[in-house]
């Protein structure tokens, strides 16, 4: 039987292992969405290559093939994390991602980019219950409420710093730098 001390110790403050928890999980998700993020910024790029053919119509069915492998995911990506646990989940989350994503980065034909974008978004999906599971194993009481908020917001945050990063990289590509808008404005 734990002793009142041990309690209060419990409750005053979260274990090293509860914070690389929360950590790591917050991090593997907002990295998934990153991802996510990341094709929606670089279609305006992507749509220059002649050699794509990527079209308006064709961007449309290759983001919409990859939403419903995100439904899809998202249904899956429950009974995923119940059989496999949370961590195995969000390690297999990342994994797949990262590779789909290696793949999407070099993708020279709209059918590798749309297979690859939908894989991608299918495990994606599966991010989030797999981080609730995690929280769910390490936080009990009231610290499992402030892990889930806090570990809700990384995908997020993770959003926000793939559109703000990569169109900061890709703007000049689509001619949308600083400088030249500022000339623009002047005129």
């Amino acid at each position: 039987m734990a002793s009142e001390g041990d309690e209060q110790a419990t409750q005053v403050g979260w274990s090293r292992s509860q914070r690389s928890a929360l950590t790591l999980t917050y991090l593997g998700y907002a990295t998934c969405m990153l991802c996510k993020s990341a094709v929606d910024v670089a279609v305006p790029v992507a749509q220059l290559d002649t050699a794509m053919a990527l079209s308006h119509v064709a961007t449309a069915r290759m983001l919409s093939t990859g939403n419903s492998a995100y439904t899809l995911g998202k249904l899956l990506g429950g009974a995923l994390t119940d059989v496999l646990g949370g961590g195995r989940m969000l390690t297999a989350t990342s994994l797949v991602t990262a590779a789909a994503f290696a793949v999407i980065s070099r993708a020279r034909s709209l059918s590798t980019l749309t297979v690859a974008w939908a894989l991608a978004r299918l495990f994606m999906a599966g991010g989030y219950p797999a981080g609730t599971a995690v929280c769910d194993q390490h936080f009990q009481g009231n610290g499992l409420g402030f892990a889930l908020g806090f570990f809700s917001t990384s995908s997020r945050v993770g959003a926000v710093v793939g559109s703000v990063c990569l169109g900061t990289l890709l703007s000049p590509a689509v001619g949308l730098s600083d400088r030249k808008s500022t000339r623009l404005n002047s005129s």
